[in-house]
């Protein structure tokens, strides 16, 4: 009896603390960047990632958030040739999307990106041009079940890092801005957080099934 009384404490603990993770949070208005899906290739000879969310128009460390732009940014990773030109085309609510891969001097990896509103699928086709050959990929979203929102892990955030919040208020108003990033990393969802002033940056790690803090780091 012990051991089952044992048993459904281990089980309500952590429903318990994700569940109140869910009341409303006061700082999704900060979030200048945001990557709420990520998406892999399947089937395909050409390694490719994509991920979706917002950007802001025009970046500015001033604790407002301007004009936000969504974009679904594509990454090709393995499979091309060199000296082509890859381009990526979709069809989205009727809509045909276009874009070709660049060279990103940081990552050195070929990006494209598309400017789409309300981009909601979980899987679907791009169409990959190279050359004079040409090829259909299926993009599947990696997310599993049951990972928490953006807002849910800002919720989290604020209930158990209330101190760490606290430096980035001024005269009772906060003045930063949040960047987040959802990634999969052996089918476990994180929540990587950002939270930039002028004068501090803080890096933070959230589980993305729980919303507990894993780690806290400062960006230099």
């Amino acid at each position: 009896m012990k051991k089952f009384v044992l048993f459904l404490i281990c089980l309500i603990l952590p429903c318990t603390f994700l569940c109140s993770c869910k009341s409303q949070n006061n700082l999704d208005g900060f979030v200048s960047e945001l990557r709420s899906n990520c998406y892999k290739s399947v089937d395909s000879n050409l390694t490719i990632k994509a991920g979706y969310g917002f950007i802001e128009q025009q970046p500015n460390l001033d604790g407002k958030v301007g004009e936000k732009i969504y974009v679904l940014k594509f990454k090709l990773t393995g499979g091309q040739t060199e000296n082509v030109t890859y381009h990526v085309s979709l069809n989205f609510n009727q809509t045909e999307y276009f874009s070709t891969f660049k060279l990103n001097p940081i990552s050195h990896s070929l990006t494209a990106i598309m400017q789409i509103d309300n981009f909601n699928l979980s899987q679907f086709e791009i169409t990959i041009k190279y050359g004079s050959d040409s090829q259909t990929v299926k993009m599947q979203s990696i997310l599993p079940e049951n990972t928490i929102t953006y807002s849910n892990a800002l919720s989290c955030l604020q209930q158990s890092q209330s101190q760490l919040l606290k430096t980035f208020y001024q005269d009772g108003k906060f003045c930063a801005e949040l960047c987040l990033r959802v990634l999969v990393k052996d089918n476990h969802p994180y929540w990587y957080v950002c939270i930039s002033s002028k004068e501090i940056s803080k890096a933070l790690l959230i589980d993305g099934f729980t919303g507990e803090v894993l780690a806290i780091r400062d960006v230099f």
